[in-house]
């Protein structure tokens, strides 16, 4: 339970921190990037999702990770 509690805050700070870099990308009128962004998270969790979501062996929690992943790379 615990670990399930960190990696679902790790996917929210995750998610807020490529928020925070899309709207700092907009006020300087790079939307491109953002766009890019956007792309290359949901790629990244639809891949995630596809090869680690298995609901016989926790699926709930792998899934929060493929999502905290997929931000992380996308904020990167």
């Amino acid at each position: 339970m615990k670990l399930a509690l960190v990696v679902a805050a790790a996917a929210m700070w995750s998610r807020h921190a490529l928020d925070f870099a899309a709207n700092a990308l907009r006020g300087l009128e790079r939307f491109e990037y953002e766009n890019l962004s956007r792309v290359v998270q949901t790629f990244a969790f639809c891949l995630f999702v596809w090869l680690w979501v298995y609901p016989e062996t926790g699926g709930a929690l792998a899934a929060f990770v493929a999502y905290a992943a997929s931000n992380f790379i996308a904020a990167a």
